[in-house]
């Protein structure tokens, strides 16, 4: 790609010297090439305290300057293009950052959690930005009603690529049909990435849950917040407090005695209050949902 890119830049470069030369005032042996070293003198710049001088613009002005010089309009204009070239590897960087990292919407079926095919959010998600095939997940959580009626929902995931990183955000924003998506470029390594769960795995397990049942005990609440904690692989040993395991079994109870367990752990947070009628939520309920638990040596012994 870059390749491609690189060539067609030299084409259109050679292109408008050569529509500078015809434009030449008299015939003059060399004339192209001279018109191609001026461009170049045009784009020369100098590095002076991280800031870049046209140095090679007002050196190339005061050679055509000199009197008696062939085609001295010619050459101002091949000074003039060079001077683009310069202005153009300055903000040519920055372009392309604002473009790589613009919002990006995304047409889903999304309005109710229990209905949603997340493999088929993933897939459009996929198809969009062309992704390596290696998204692993980094956070996800979304705000719903008690009857599924999803209020928002935030996905973020890390891919990597020829080039490194790029980490990827992605909302819905209230009831709609439109996945908002950002991406950035991730200077330097990502060290979390490799005990992350894979999003298309992740996306298969969501699809196979009873999403309406993974709730607190107790009486049911207006609103909730489903949410994935730490994000990856981790190891739970947390006591007292109300836990499941979910697995081809369906929902059990994880008693304190079988921790520590490893897995991969959901957080459901039941709230009094539905979403917009207060700025800070706090949790009425919360249960913790883990699944491709693997139980200690202890708990398999027995």
């Amino acid at each position: 790609m870059l390749g491609t890119v690189w060539l067609l830049s030299l084409a259109l470069c050679i292109f408008v010297i050569y529509f500078i030369y015809r434009k030449r005032q008299e015939e003059e042996n060399g004339l192209f090439l001279k018109l191609l070293v001026y461009s170049f003198i045009g784009a020369f710049s100098l590095g002076l305290n991280g800031v870049k001088l046209p140095l090679g613009f007002f050196i190339g002005l005061f050679i055509v300057a000199r009197p008696n010089k062939r085609n001295r309009k010619s050459k101002q204009y091949a000074l003039l293009f060079g001077l683009l070239l310069y202005i153009w590897s300055l903000a040519a960087p920055t372009a392309g950052q604002a473009w790589y990292e613009r919002e990006q919407t995304i047409e889903v079926q999304a309005d109710n959690l229990y209905e949603l095919s997340f493999k088929d959010m993933w897939a459009a998600v996929d198809a969009e930005f062309h992704l390596a095939g290696s998204a692993k997940l980094e956070r996800f959580e979304t705000d719903y009603r008690s009857e599924g009626l999803i209020d928002g929902m935030r996905l973020e995931f890390v891919d990597q690529d020829n080039e490194g990183f790029v980490h990827y955000r992605a909302e819905l924003r209230g009831k709609g049909s439109k996945l908002h998506v950002t991406r950035t470029r991730i200077e330097g390594p990502w060290y979390q990435y490799d005990r992350a769960l894979e999003m298309f795995w992740f996306a298969e397990r969501l699809d196979s849950f009873n999403l309406s049942a993974l709730k607190p005990s107790g009486s049911d609440y207006p609103t909730y917040r489903l949410e994935t904690r730490e994000g990856g692989y981790v190891s739970y040993g947390i006591k007292d407090s109300e836990k499941y395991v979910v697995d081809e079994r369906g929902i059990t109870v994880l008693e304190d005695e079988q921790l520590p367990v490893t897995g991969y752990w959901l957080n459901v947070c039941g709230r009094s209050a539905l979403s917009g009628q207060q700025d800070h939520y706090s949790c009425t309920a919360s249960a913790d949902f883990l699944f491709d638990v693997v139980y200690s040596k202890q708990e398999q012994a027995q």
